[in-house]
């Protein structure tokens, strides 16, 4: 591979954590239209037809909400180190998708009792999106390392400027390793 190419695909693997955050929310948002229908179906036997939508769509938003926070809680966990967090985060959703395959099941019936068409579909979303989430995590786990972008902003936060103020170059200053903050504000002005 040509040197293009290679900075081509390093580019585009920086952005991989966004691109498995976004396909794993729209399988999410899939699964949810769909529980949105198979909970108006329920209800509808109780309440009106739009009164049993409204229901289902709050319902489901709770579910897959529910299953996307814990996503991002437990990737979250993962990128700070904090393994058994994580696992439990992921033993949480693989509770949900459980739950999400077993509806899965009961819509695909009600849609069409003779064709699994349906409920493959559905499975396979529920599916997917708990792959993304797996993986999601298994690239963030690299990021628990303390990387040099990742001491720049504990330094800024904690107030240090040691390699803290690297656009200062743009002002035409130098860093100063035995600096403070305040010492390289009144520097600077």
């Amino acid at each position: 591979m040509n040197n293009t190419t290679k900075n081509l695909m390093f580019e585009i693997s920086k952005a991989s954590p966004i691109f498995l955050l976004l396909v794993a929310a729209l399988s999410f948002v899939c699964i949810m239209i769909f529980k949105v229908d198979y909970y108006a179906h329920i209800y509808n036997v109780r309440f009106s037809y739009w009164v049993a939508a409204v229901v289902g769509f709050v319902i489901a938003l709770i579910a897959e909400g529910g299953r996307f926070a814990l996503m991002v809680a437990s990737v979250e966990d993962v990128r700070q180190g904090k393994g058994f967090r994580a696992f439990l985060g992921f033993i949480a959703s693989l509770g949900l998708i459980g739950y999400d395959i077993y509806i899965s099941f009961n819509l695909g019936a009600i849609w069409d009792s003779s064709n699994d068409v349906y409920t493959n579909v559905i499975i396979f979303l529920v599916v997917i999106g708990g792959v993304l989430e797996l993986r999601l995590c298994l690239l963030m786990s690299k990021s628990t390392k303390n990387t040099p972008e990742e001491k720049k902003k504990d330094q800024v936060l904690t107030g240090s400027a040691k390699n803290a103020l690297p656009f200062l170059h743009n002002f035409g200053l130098k860093q100063n390793s035995n600096l403070n903050t305040k010492d390289t504000a009144s520097s600077a002005t």
